[in-house]
């Protein structure tokens, strides 16, 4: 299995087991790290979508330093339930 399949998986997986335990009691929030840097086009595209759906249920944190990322996100979620917070270094 590719790197970028074991990411996806591990994502997927992530993600389920969060639905999963937010359905059984209180939502915890999801921290991610550059999670879809290894990502083909096609799953960097869809993965927004799906972090901005859990993300009418619980916090998403999502941090990335590819500006590419964070339009696809701005894209998949049309700005709504989007804060961006960018650190500029000096």
């Amino acid at each position: 299995m590719s790197d970028c399949s074991q990411d996806q998986l591990y994502l997927t997986l992530r993600l389920a087991s969060l639905e999963k335990f937010s359905a059984d009691g209180e939502p915890l929030p999801l921290l991610v790290d550059d999670a879809l840097v290894s990502f083909d086009d096609a799953r960097a595209q869809a993965a927004p979508k799906v972090l901005g759906n859990l993300g009418a249920k619980t916090q998403v944190i999502f941090l990335t330093h590819h500006r590419d990322i964070v339009d696809l996100a701005t894209e998949a979620t049309y700005g709504h339930i989007l804060h961006i917070q960018e650190l500029n270094a000096t």
